[in-house]
């Protein structure tokens, strides 16, 4: 079992993910699930996944403490022999069974970006260098208030990185809102706030439009949207704060985003 911990937008679920794309060339199955968009508890959706036999899986749990303060409560306290299964888990709260009656348990804690892996990673967007030294230092190194900041900067040509002492994540998200002047594109973005992840079909429900090639694009070309087996997806706190903050017209798409998922959900 490998456990994957650290804080939000430190690069947990990009890890998973770019381990669930290399999974198929090297012959293993896998599945993939979220405790915050399955029904069932995670213990009872991996006692169902069987690879065929002689092939060996991997289970991959994102947010596993979503629903469990504790891995003993997520597994069973000792493994199947006959299942040949590497769980890799992943989550904000540290890990408190150091490990489980006969596993064993690799523990991967993720944290800030260095000063030469943000300058290396701002690069790549071609933000601008001379205010690269004074994000890394105002972020230091979060990777979520860093990729808000590239994508205002796409958006509206420029940042403008917030004082000491004020919450950055929290600013940045709304400078997001605000460097989206199509409703259309707030409209998306609002309902990946309200429900992460978000299928393509969601997406399209939450629109009125079958055809969602172009906002799915868009949203693609986001730093801060991520790709997941079951849709696109913003980090929790992003999109706690976007909706949180929404002015009185993006209340009104926010509500109307609203209504489309619950109709979405009640039928199924």
């Amino acid at each position: 079992m490998c456990v994957i911990e650290g804080p939000a937008g430190c690069g947990k679920t990009a890890l998973l993910d770019e381990l669930w794309r290399a999974l198929p060339s090297l012959c293993l199955e896998r599945t993939w699930i979220e405790p915050c968009v399955h029904a069932a508890p995670p213990s009872a959706l991996l006692a169902t996944f069987a690879p065929a036999s002689g092939a060996p899986g991997v289970a991959i749990c994102d947010g596993w403490d979503e629903r469990n303060g504790d891995l003993t409560t997520l597994f069973p306290t000792a493994p199947d022999p006959n299942r040949d299964v590497v769980f890799v888990v992943a989550g904000r709260a540290p890990l408190t069974a150091v490990s489980l009656p006969g596993r064993l348990v690799e523990r991967v804690a993720l944290g800030p970006l260095g000063p030469h892996e943000i300058d290396a990673w701002l690069a790549r967007f071609a933000f601008d260098r001379r205010e690269r030294a004074v994000l890394a230092a105002r972020t230091y190194g979060d990777p979520l208030a860093l990729a808000l900041a590239v994508d205002v900067d796409g958006l509206a040509g420029t940042v403008r990185i917030p004082p000491a002492g004020s919450e950055i994540v929290e600013a940045l998200s709304a400078q997001l809102i605000g460097a989206c002047r199509r409703a259309t594109t707030r409209l998306a973005l609002f309902a990946l706030a309200l429900s992460s992840p978000l299928s393509t079909s969601g997406l399209a429900s939450v629109m009125g439009t079958e055809d969602v090639s172009e906002i799915v694009s868009w949203l693609e070309r986001l730093a801060i949207v991520r790709r997941t087996p079951d849709g696109l997806a913003i980090p929790r706190t992003v999109g706690s704060y976007l909706v949180r903050d929404a002015g009185p017209e993006d209340g009104l798409l926010v509500r109307f985003a609203t209504s489309r998922l619950a109709a979405l959900r009640a039928t199924g």
